[in-house]
């Protein structure tokens, strides 16, 4: 199978350190590492402007794609990464007097962290719900253009690039930039 070039790292990293291990521990003489090289992936360096995320959501939106329009709104709105966006259950979205908040949990340290969602988000994401009929509170928001739950960040990611390339072809931002932008 194929790995990008950021898993290949790191997956030569855990490598090596592994043979170093069995080394310091003498259960290898020598850890063969300096072989193979194993340069660092090049940094993401791609931004997006708030014309250009409008500019998305609104032909996600006319090509039926209302989730992902959402989707976008609230990774740019919340700074959300791409999985926290398709896997965000309705127990998460909270709203009160005019604000929202979006609880996630970090995946390494287990934190809970509550992003703060403006006005305009707010507004987007309440349209969205009212549109669908209610969820129970662990049912993914973010649903695909047949009404079904995004169930792997390949279909995500491929309805994402396919919006992408009518709104801005030849682009090659992500839509892991948009939390970044």
């Amino acid at each position: 199978s194929e790995y990008s070039w950021n898993e290949a790292h790191r997956i030569l990293k855990v490598w090596r350190a592994l043979l170093s291990a069995l080394v310091s521990y003498e259960i290898r003489a020598t850890a063969p590492i300096g072989r193979v090289s194993n340069p660092s992936p090049k940094g993401r360096s791609g931004l997006w402007t708030h014309d250009d995320v409008l500019k998305l959501c609104w032909v996600a939106t006319l090509m039926g794609h209302k989730g992902m329009a959402v989707g976008i709104r609230l990774a740019w709105g919340a700074m959300l990464s791409p999985v926290d966006v398709w896997t965000l259950p309705r127990s998460s979205w909270r709203t009160g007097a005019s604000r929202a908040q979006v609880a996630t949990q970090r995946e390494k340290t287990g934190k809970r962290v509550l992003h703060a969602v403006g006005a305009d988000t707010l507004e987007v994401v309440d349209a969205y719900l009212a549109s669908m009929p209610a969820l129970l509170p662990d049912a993914k928001i973010i649903r695909r253009y047949n009404g079904s739950p995004y169930r792997s960040k390949d279909t995500f990611g491929d309805d994402f690039r396919t919006i992408r390339a009518v709104a801005f072809p030849g682009e090659g931002r992500q839509f892991l930039d948009l939390r970044r932008s």
